[in-house]
This record gives structure tokens, sequence and C-alpha cells, in this order.
């Protein structure tokens, strides 16, 4: 809930550049860098939102192959 309420206070007072620099708020290492934390929680909290982004992953996906075996 903390992130809910904060996150969007903090977007509203800070810059752009600083809001996407605070650690407190946005991922800044690793796959998520630039992801907001908010988001990260609800879909912890609400699981069908990352079916949903799975679904949409899968859906945009144009690079897989299919592994044909004969026997």
């Amino acid at each position: 809930m903390y992130y809910t309420v904060a996150t969007p206070l903090a977007y509203t007072t800070q810059s752009k550049d600083d809001f996407y620099l605070n650690s407190e708020h946005v991922y800044q290492r690793g796959g998520k860098k630039g992801n907001l934390k908010v988001y990260k929680n609800w879909k912890d909290v609400l699981p069908i939102i990352y079916s949903i982004q799975k679904y949409n992953s899968y859906l945009q996906n144009d690079d897989f192959y299919m592994l044909l075996i004969n026997y």
C-alpha cells in the first residue's frame, strides 16, 4: 500500500529525471531497470495482471520455433 500512495505523490513533486533516478520508487539495476516498483507489487497482489502480461508477451513473440521430432 505504501508504493500505491507514495509513487504518485513522488511523481508529482519531483521532476521526471529525479523521479526515475529515485531508487525508492524505480528499479535502478538488472532486468527491471527503469520499471516502477509499484507495478511489481500490484502484480504480486493480483496474479491476473501477471497472466495478462504473459499472454500479451506470447502474442507479440515472433522469434520462436517448433521442434518436431519424427519417430
